[in-house]
């Protein structure tokens, strides 16, 4: 659980495809709800390493989500940042499985779930 200063957002996507360092490839299918703090990533296709989450609007879009502070995320290799810090291991994200990010505006708190199941 965090609290943060209200910078907090949830773009709007239907499709990412990220190219890593190394060219890898990671496609996801977002879904939003009508809920501006609530998504859904669906991971399409796994050829490398890639963070999905939430960050406020002043972090460089170059960072990744989740190793900056302000930003929160979980890696596709199972580790889940919190404001910049590993906070703890879970599940590996493959292919099919969809991670869902909720966010409680008036109470601060943000939630991870793997394919329906709560993380953190």
């Amino acid at each position: 659980m965090f609290t943060n200063n209200g910078n907090m957002f949830v773009s709007t996507a239907y499709m990412i495809e990220h190219r890593g360092v190394r060219e890898e490839c990671c496609t996801f299918m977002l879904r939003r709800s009508e809920n501006a703090e609530y998504f859904e990533a669906r991971m399409v296709k796994k050829a490398g390493t890639v963070c999905v989450g939430m960050t406020q609007r002043s972090i460089s879009r170059m960072n990744t989500i989740g190793w900056a502070p302000g930003s929160f995320g979980i890696e596709s290799s199972g580790e889940l940042f919190y404001d910049g810090q590993f906070d703890q291991r879970v599940s590996n994200i493959i292919e099919g499985d969809v991670v869902a990010c909720s966010w409680e505006r008036t109470q601060g708190r943000l939630t991870y779930f793997l394919n329906d199941e709560k993380i953190g």
